[in-house]
């Protein structure tokens, strides 16, 4: 049993180069498919990531436009507080002006001090409308009576 017949040496020859050519190709179909998974894999890494950058992007392009709603609302705060501070300012300086007017009206009452208050006012006062608030002459009326007494 230990022989082989010469006739039969092709058919083992033929086997053999199958077995051989069949697991060469097992092989082959195995690391094809690995390679494929590989490649699949980091195809779908490529896509994940680009899909995960176009996410990034959009979060931050929401994140921009909030920032951006946010700002203009602490410019309408700010604007807001500063117009109530200088309606507060203005507020102020109309309540000294009536005080230091009410002091002057006081004032106004000893005849003497009447008439220094009045003579300041005669060259402080430039508008016809002030001017006839206290009785006076307007400007050019006054300049003339000004001029006459000094040709006198």
């Amino acid at each position: 049993m230990g022989e082989v017949s010469p006739a039969v040496l092709p058919n083992i020859e033929d086997s053999l180069a199958k077995c051989a050519l069949r697991d060469s190709l097992s092989i082959i179909y195995r690391l094809e498919t690995k390679f494929k998974r590989a490649y699949d894999r980091e195809e779908s890494k490529r896509v994940c990531n680009v899909m995960s950058i176009n996410a990034l992007n959009e979060k931050i392009e929401k994140q921009l436009e909030k920032l951006n709603q946010l700002k203009a609302q602490k410019q309408a705060i700010e604007a807001r507080e500063k117009k109530k501070i200088s309606e507060q300012q203005r507020k102020e300086e109309t309540r000294k002006k009536i005080l230091i007017g009410s002091m002057m009206l006081k004032k106004m009452e000893d005849e003497a001090e009447k008439i220094k208050i009045l003579a300041e006012l005669n060259k402080y006062l430039t508008e016809d409308r002030d001017r006839k608030l206290f009785n006076m002459l307007p400007v050019k009326d006054e300049n003339e009576t000004n001029n006459l007494t000094s040709n006198l």
